[in-house]
């Protein structure tokens, strides 16, 4: 073999790695894919429904301060039997589907859960949110009617 081809083999090489890792880092860590957007916001959906759970149960949110991220790590206000034991749930306090972990804000009167999306950069327009806005009625329950999720479009 001469050097030329060795060269060229070489060059083929290492171009098709860096679009193998162009690629890999597009889809995986920057971009923006549908489904991955989806899974957030069915992520989001699920949590805030065990939030509301817990909330129905023990009359606060399952969270002690005002804002921070969101992990099993910040859950408290909980009972024995909390939602938020669940495999299922732990696996997603995780992380979005992009693997950034979720923030939360909570008031007397609404919580918020959100991703900061495919750019991990919050308040940016690719972040996907969730609220829960309590009812007026002092006595209502809350269920799924209560949950609002925009973003990630």
């Amino acid at each position: 073999m001469t050097v030329k081809k060795i060269v060229m083999k070489l060059v083929w090489i290492m171009a098709s790695i860096f679009i193998i890792f162009y690629v890999y880092m597009f889809d995986y860590n920057v971009g923006s894919s549908p489904a991955k957007n989806v899974a957030t916001r069915v992520q989001i959906e699920e949590i805030l429904l065990a939030v509301i759970q817990n909330y129905n149960e023990c009359h606060r949110w399952p969270v002690d301060g005002q804002h921070g991220e969101f992990s099993s790590l910040t859950i408290s206000n909980t009972n024995s039997e909390s939602v938020f034991s669940s495999e299922k749930m732990r696996d997603f306090l995780v992380g979005d589907a992009w693997g950034w972990p979720f923030f939360y804000t909570a008031s007397h009167d609404c919580f918020v859960l959100f991703s900061s999306g495919p750019d991990a950069k919050t308040n940016t327009n690719d972040d996907i949110k969730g609220w829960i806005d309590v009812p007026d009625e002092n006595d209502a329950v809350m269920d799924d009617s209560c949950i609002t999720i925009l973003g990630g479009t």
